[in-house]
């Protein structure tokens, strides 16, 4: 029979933040704490103040806490909070969270997540309250319990300590649309309301204004690890910093690739000298969508007004718009900047409303500076109606393009570069030139300014585009033309609109668009005019009689049927778009010579041709036959083929 295996451990006192022991004897064969060397009698494992090895520590605290719930450990000398009641009622949907209402609360909410049990044994920590819950009841001020030096009040700086400094927050904090203010964090490790939350925990509804001064800083939370989610939180005041993976609402996703931040807003001004710096995310998030920032975003390399940086291409920044300047400080070559993301993989209905200024920085876009091509796309349902100014490869929508399919979507801002790199959508392309675009659009006659010369209608700074993007008139885009274009061809319907009344460009979930011009019968636009009154929308009228006999409209002109046998002595009479388009295909459908004839009876007008984009009648071979214009003219027609 085997005997003890000893482990002897001196009496420990009990420390503010720390459980001290009884003296000793640990045996590493039954698993059994004993109080003398002989074994006779055993510990229990836990801190009864009877049986068990464990002295219980933490502060000592007052008899009584001031209206806020504050008071001072007698030991430490350091602010202490009044418990919070835990609501225990199965019906309330708080059930289970510890109800905060006042700033005591929050500070024993941070003081008991981060309690820990020291196993001497095995050299173990654990954290049992890590994954405590909380709920706000009402707004509160934290300005009682941190906030900056007065040093004409002789007051000195306080800073709060953040939630998951120790252990990460496991958590849900559940703001219950209340506000934390009063919120001063300088020269911690990680300077936020929350240092670091982990897999599995939730920060939700909640506002937190608040100065934060440090290199790791947020506003809200500093720092994810694993699976966490933050959703419907609101971002408030000032961040200043000069180190990396700054923001408003998440610093950085240290797990990478792991941390949603969703339905989010930040109006802090946000400013670094740092890397990795957006208004609501600065660095690696699994998921982006539906995200706004109103604040001035200042950064170095990898800034954008809504995440700085996102390399993972799970998913793409989606539902997400900028109304704050952004600003970079960087001289690096491939600083990406862009007024939604520096850098990200893929873009879709997000929006730019604000200048993006990096005179020093290379790849600087309206929505990205470097748009990469680990998604299916760069963009899709985008827009930017800033001006855009940088060093190298700046563009109205992207700086650095590398990735297909990039599709309607559209910009109006200016762009200039100190380089000749710059365009009116893209700075740089390198992707397939074939597929790069599809119904994207700019405003007609509008310059570059490239290294100091004045371009117009030029799209792209460098590389190779043979896809075309689409010149519009300034007009069609104040009065809800292009708006209706852009719904036309949206994936999702609602995705575009405009307010007609207060909007000077289309707008991604604005007021629907109704045309209420006029039309001819066979859809050709007699006048333009269009409404948000869907009582007023027109729609195309009927064909005449005629028309429907298989006749001639008497309105338009067209016949429901191609008259005509192609001969020379009974030429198809082409009356219509559609039967354009039909002899047309006839005729490159065959590699030999086409010898049908055809007469035109009426006006033609491509505007309304199923592709926007006309395909010449023989494109290869020849046409060998007879086609009579009669006197009629085939207008809009737009050939881009070679």
């Amino acid at each position: 029979k085997l005997g003890h295996d000893l482990t002897h451990k001196a009496a420990t006192e009990p420390t503010c933040t720390a459980v001290g022991n009884n003296e000793y004897w640990y045996c590493s064969r039954c698993k059994t704490y004993f109080k003398e060397e002989s074994c006779e009698t055993e510990y229990t494992d836990n801190i009864n103040t009877t049986t068990g090895v464990w002295i219980a520590g933490g502060h000592s605290l007052p008899d009584s806490y001031d209206s806020e719930g504050l008071g001072h450990c007698a030991t430490c000398g350091k602010i202490v909070g009044e418990a919070p009641t835990l609501v225990s009622n199965e019906s309330d949907p708080f059930n289970g969270y510890y109800a905060i209402s006042k700033p005591g609360h929050l500070v024993w909410f941070r003081d008991k997540q981060c309690e820990s049990v020291y196993d001497d044994v095995n050299d173990e920590t654990t954290y049992p309250s890590a994954g405590i819950n909380g709920y706000l009841v009402n707004d509160i001020n934290m300005s009682s319990v941190c906030h900056a030096a007065n040093p004409e009040s002789g007051v000195d700086m306080l800073s709060w300590e953040a939630i998951g400094e120790k252990t990460d927050y496991l958590g849900t904090f559940d703001g219950n649309s209340k506000s934390i203010t009063g919120l001063y964090v300088e020269g911690q490790s990680r300077n936020a309301l929350f240092a670091c939350i982990g897999e599995g925990s939730k920060v939700k509804n909640l506002t937190v204004e608040g100065n934060v001064k440090g290199s790791y800083a947020a506003i809200i939370v500093c720092m994810t690890s694993g699976n966490a989610e933050i959703t419907h939180c609101v971002s408030k005041g000032t961040v200043n910093s000069t180190g990396s993976c700054v923001a408003g609402v998440l610093g950085l996703d240290a797990s990478g690739n792991k941390a949603s931040v969703t339905y989010c807003t930040n109006y802090a001004s946000i400013t670094s000298t740092g890397s990795n710096v957006g208004g609501v995310v600065g660095n690696q998030p699994f998921k982006v969508e539906h995200c706004i920032n109103h604040g001035a975003v200042t950064g170095g390399a990898n800034t954008g007004g809504v995440v700085g940086y996102m390399y993972y291409p799970t998913n793409p920044v989606a539902d997400c718009t900028n109304y704050g300047i952004v600003t970079c400080v960087s001289s690096e070559s491939y600083s990406n900047v862009g007024g939604v993301a520096g850098f990200g993989h893929g873009f879709t209905r997000c929006s730019n409303y604000a200048n993006v200024t990096a005179t020093s920085a290379e790849n600087v876009g309206g929505i990205s500076g470097y748009a990469n091509g680990g998604y299916d796309y760069g963009f899709k349902d985008c827009m930017n109606t800033g001006d855009i100014k940088g060093y190298n490869n700046v563009g109205g929508l992207v700086g650095k393009l590398w990735a297909n399919n990039n599709a309607n979507s559209y910009t109006t801002g200016k762009v200039e570069s100190s380089s000749p790199y710059a365009g009116l959508l893209i700075g740089s392309y390198s992707h397939d030139p074939a597929n790069a675009l599809s119904n994207v659009y700019y405003i007609k006659g509008a310059k570059v300014k490239a290294n100091g010369t004045e371009i117009a209608n030029q799209i792209l700074g460098t590389g190779t585009i043979s896809s075309p993007a689409t010149a519009v008139e300034s007009a069609d885009v104040s009065s809800g033309k292009l708006a209706l274009k852009l719904e036309s061809k949206a994936e999702t319907p609602g995705t575009w609109g405009q307010d007609m009344t207060n909007s000077s460009s289309p707008q991604l979930g604005g007021p629907k668009v109704y045309f209420s011009g006029t039309y001819l019968c066979n859809g050709v636009v007699l006048t333009e005019e269009y409404t948000n009154d869907d009582s007023q929308a027109t729609t195309i009228p009927a064909h005449s009689a005629e028309y429907e006999s298989n006749g001639f409209c008497t309105a338009c002109g067209e016949s429901k049927t191609l008259h005509g046998t192609g001969t020379a002595e009974d030429p198809y009479l082409i009356s219509s778009v559609a039967q354009l388009e039909w002899f047309r295909d006839q005729a490159n459908a065959t590699s030999s010579d086409y010898t049908a004839c055809a007469k035109l009876v009426n006006d033609i007008d491509l505007s309304v041709s199923s592709n926007r984009t006309w395909t010449p009648i023989k494109i290869s071979s020849n046409y060998a036959g007879t086609f009579d214009g009669d006197g009629h003219t085939v207008k809009n027609m737009v050939v881009t083929y070679s």
